[in-house]
């Protein structure tokens, strides 16, 4: 034992001694008998000094556990959002039952966290690869998260229309070879309506600038010149261009375009193109394989021949399918004689005194082109272009002068692409009498200013292929303009109130589906949406448990899709679609819910370890008590086995209720949590008799280990129990919420709040107790009265606005205690008036930015005077170490810039601050921020929270100044 220090208790032992025994020396060197009496009296007296101290703490403690039974325990586990992954590759879902357990890595080797998940989930392998926000009302499309981006970190607002406007209205009209050939463009679409006065209102609607006419190369549409109606007609000008073919319904097509602005009501039962084009000379003239003068050319040669063929080619006109054209040319004859040859002969003496014998002279034939034949190359060798015999005639000296040839370009003439000569017209020469006999004089075809001109005024033209594409929506439309059908060609086929569309790239049915949305909803204001999934018969209802409240807070929703979900093209997205629906009123929705991530095969998981024991009752005259395997028990449930009433075999498990010892109480047992105990009264199980034979009491508990488990992101890896087609598993998000249970300080607090208060609040001090009683880490309330949590004027309601000590890491934080507070002020008798209602919500946080220049003398400084800069703004801002003082701020208190200003000034006097600017976000917009601002925010719940702040640092160097 060691030496007391209190010397005067040692003296007076001493002292009384001598008086008895004055032999004792009481030396410490060298002790004798007195020594010991002296060390042991001193420790006597100094035990029981002790013992009688910690009487009034005793008593203390004995009297806060006479509250035990009145007050809760803040948090019940830690808990966190776990994320299974299937094997890659897997088409079929794979079920997560509730309670699977997983262990969390620690640095602790002999500790073993367990996690349970809260609800069971499908897991599946169906990435989110698209997001897309569209408003019919509006008209607007919108993509919120495009194809390639990571749903896990992709940020965007949800619902959000203020981004680029995707949403359009088509009317294509496709030719496949109209406009082959061609330089420019003058062209006339002819309308028909049920009326000729609807026909010309369109040609009005068409030019009214709503509609933008061109034609479409890739996704670019190249405009037209001028567009101007003509009575129920567009005329459309396009000046040296060529048309470029555009791949649409299968095949290689020139595209007429006609894009609609905005929506216009226009209904229209035909459309028609027609287009002409005059004095056009011949691009070739081949005669028997030789090329002419397109100016001036015998068309058969001179001499003629039998057969010979004037080969013409003119591809814009021979290109014109179904045109009307006028060949015109001056044709004139050249003579070109054929005589008989001269023989020389010897002369007869015998007879040169006989009168001389005049030889004979045949008479000299005249040789014209008697049957000359227009033919075509069409798609099966050369035919007959007119039938007319005249036509052919039309070379036999029966004509001179200018003229005139037309003809309808026939259908099957073939391309220019794909003919393998030179040319698809020719005159080919059949028949000219007398061509061989001599002498012979040939009136020779000499044609002059050979001219093509073609029309299709007479048959204008139905597209060979036309259709609508209205917001991505492709409707074929060819047939029903061929059969003069109405046909509307712009309209919207969105929901009329604005809605979300996810897209996933497999399907992800399963029962159910878990998406978690990690959100930020600054106002509080949730969003009143439905579910529906793209099923064959359309888009169809979802049944869904929807965690996040409306969007107000970062949760998973729970959706059963049904294995017929399909895939779909929206948006020129070829996925499997599932769309949320808002509801609310868009001049009252205010601020949209940033989401920023969307995780799948997401589920609540919980510190839980859940245990059933089974025990055997020996004497059951005395009062029992079962000691678990566990401690710190989060709940428990106790069932005997009881003997009355069952049957002969077999067990009669009844579940018996927590409560108090006393008379009459029924079946009742004590329960100590942290202790892991559970009682019986003495006796009772000779008022409820047990079975003989088997196990008396069965407890299926769960425990948790409290601060313990709020381990990090990532430390969930390992599943207790694996799960066939489970890969892997993670925690995305740090568990919180764990909680070691009350100490003797927190307990005296609670307590004694508890008997000020006595159930009823008055002031914010009150609330704040109350509120503290049921949910750790609490730091800032505010009660308001008479107005709802956006400020606005609610004669029934208290709002009080809760802020959480982990108020950064998301709103699941607050959305995870919000009940229990709630739970617990309508529990609480006289909180609430008669009629009044309860709001609780986080304050409104507004986030300030500042942006701010310094002068700085030394460029070796600069960068640590810029990092001081910031730390200090963020540090000044901070709503809960904020402040002068480092206090925080209260709800409803925001800062000035010339607090800042004197804030830096105190903790960095050599800082020059030359410029400031202060920015503050209310909802989706930001204002720039003066003191007179803060005058207009109507909310009594405003907080400021930091947003980005930007340091500038100006260096003077030599009297110049650099940035």
């Amino acid at each position: 034992m060691k030496y007391s220090e209190d010397r005067s208790l040692e003296e007076k032992l001493r002292e009384l001694a001598a008086s008895y025994t004055p032999e004792w020396r009481f030396s410490a060197d060298d002790p004798d008998p007195g020594s010991v009496v002296e060390l042991l009296c001193c420790g006597m007296i100094e035990e029981s000094q002790k013992r009688f101290g910690r009487i009034l703490h005793k008593h203390k403690v004995q009297y806060l556990n006479l509250f035990d039974r009145l007050k809760e325990e803040p948090v019940e586990a830690a808990r966190t959002y776990v994320k299974f992954y299937p094997v890659a590759g897997l088409d079929e879902p794979v079920y997560i039952p509730k309670g699977t357990q997983m262990l969390a890595e620690t640095g602790d080797s002999d500790q073993r966290i367990i996690f349970e998940t809260v609800y069971g989930i499908t897991a599946t392998n169906a990435e989110l690869e698209a997001v897309y926000a569209t408003d019919g009302a509006s008209d607007r499309i919108v993509a919120l998260m495009a194809r390639g981006q990571n749903a896990e970190t992709a940020r965007f607002t949800a619902f959000d229309l203020t981004a680029e406007n995707r949403s359009e209205h088509l009317l294509l009209l496709g030719y496949d070879r109209l406009f082959d050939g061609l330089g420019a463009l003058d062209l006339t679409l002819r309308l028909s309506a049920l009326t000729p006065e609807g026909a010309e209102q369109a040609a009005a609607t068409l030019c009214s600038g709503a509609v933008r006419f061109g034609l479409l190369q890739g996704e670019e549409i190249e405009p037209f010149d001028s567009v101007a109606p003509e009575g129920g007609s567009v005329r459309l000008v396009k000046h040296s261009y060529t048309p470029v073919k555009t791949e649409l319904g299968g095949a290689e097509r020139y595209l007429l375009a006609a894009r609609a602005e905005q929506l216009c009501d226009l209904e229209i039962t035909g459309i028609e193109l027609s287009f002409g084009r005059s004095d056009i000379p011949a691009d070739e003239i081949f005669c028997n394989g030789v090329l002419q003068n397109t100016e001036h050319f015998l068309p058969f040669g001179r001499p003629m021949e039998i057969y010979a063929e004037c080969g013409i080619e003119c591809r814009e006109v021979l290109a014109r399918r179904g045109a009307r054209v006028e060949m015109s040319f001056d044709l004139d004859f050249e003579e070109f004689e054929q005589l008989l040859p001269e023989y020389e002969t010897d002369e007869e003496y015998k007879v040169i005194m006989k009168r001389p014998r005049t030889p004979p002279h045949p008479a000299m034939m005249e040789v014209k082109p008697d049957y000359v034949l227009l033919e075509y190359y069409g798609q099966n060798g050369w035919r007959r272009l007119l039938r007319e015999e005249h036509a052919a005639l039309l070379f036999n000296g029966s004509a001179e002068g200018s003229l005139r040839i037309s003809f309808t370009v026939p259908n099957d003439m073939a391309g220019a692409e794909d003919f393998p000569g030179d040319y698809r017209l020719r005159l080919r020469l059949l028949r000219a009498d007398s061509l061989y006999q001599l002498p012979a004089r040939q009136f020779c075809p000499v044609i002059d200013r050979l001219r093509f001109s073609y029309s299709y005024g007479a048959a204008p033209q139905l597209p060979d292929y036309a259709c609508t594409r209205n917001n991505f929506e492709v409707r074929d439309v060819t047939a029903l303009l061929h059969r003069r059908r109405v046909v509307r060609p712009f309209y919207n086929s969105e929901l009329e109130k604005p809605a979300m569309y996810l897209g996933f790239g497999q399907a992800p049915w399963g029962t159910p589906v878990s998406l978690y949305f990690d959100i930020e909803n600054n106002e509080d204001r949730p969003v009143d949406f439905t579910a529906e999934y793209l099923s064959p018969e359309g888009f169809a209802p979802l049944k869904v448990v929807d965690n996040t409240a409306g969007m107000l807070y970062s949760e998973t929703m729970l959706a059963v899709i049904p294995k017929d979900i399909r895939r779909g093209s929206l948006f020129g997205q070829d996925l499997y679609w599932v769309r949320l629906i808002n509801h609310n009123d868009p001049a009252e929705q205010g601020s949209l819910p940033v989401i920023r991530g969307i995780h799948r095969n997401m589920a609540q998981a919980r510190n839980l370890c859940t245990r059933v024991e089974t025990f055997y009752v020996d004497d059951i005259d005395t009062a029992v008590t079962l000691q678990l395997a566990e401690r710190n028990i989060l709940h428990a449930a106790v069932w005997i086995n009881e003997r009355d009433g069952d049957p002969p075999e077999g067990e009669n498990w009844v579940r018996w209720q927590r409560g108090a010892f006393a008379a009459g109480r029924g079946r009742a047992y004590r329960f100590d949590p942290a202790a892991g105990q559970i009682g019986f009264e003495k006796n009772i199980f000779s008022t409820f008799p047990l079975r003989d034979g088997g196990p008396a009491v069965k407890v299926e508990y769960q425990s948790y280990q409290g601060a313990d488990a709020n381990v990090p992101a990532g430390s969930i890896r390992t599943l207790n129990r694996s799960i066939r087609y489970v890969s892997r598993v993670e925690n995305p998000i740090a568990a919180y919420g764990g909680y070691d249970g009350y100490n003797e300080r927190t307990s005296a607090a609670v307590i004694s709040n508890m008997l000020r208060t006595r159930g009823r609040a008055v002031s914010r001090d009150d609330y704040f107790d109350l509120i503290a009683q049921v949910s750790y880490g609490v730091r800032r309330i505010k009660c308001c009265t008479g107005v709802d949590q956006y400020g606005a004027p609610q004669e029934d309601a208290i709002t009080i606005a809760v802020l959480i000590e982990e108020y950064e890491k998301g709103s699941h934080i607050f959305s995870a205690v919000k009940e229990q507070i709630r739970e617990k002020l309508l529990g609480s008798s006289g909180v609430l008036p008669l009629g009044k209602s309860l709001i609780l919500a986080q304050p409104y946080f507004v986030r300030l930015s500042v942006r701010l220049w310094l002068e700085c003398g030394r460029m070796e400084h600069a960068y640590d005077l810029q990092k001081e800069i910031a730390g200090l703004i963020a540090t000044f801002i901070d709503p809960l170490e904020g402040g002068f003082e480092g206090r925080g701020w209260e709800i409803g208190e925001l800062p000035t810039m010339q607090q800042i200003l004197a804030f830096l000034k105190i903790r960095s006097p050599e800082a020059v601050v030359t410029r400031t600017v202060l920015t503050a976000q209310f909802g989706r917009n930001e204002y720039a921020v003066n003191d007179d601002i803060y005058r207009h925010i109507r909310n009594p719940f405003a907080m400021a929270v930091n947003g980005e702040h930007t340091v500038y640092v100006d260096l003077a160097l030599d009297g110049r100044r650099a940035t």
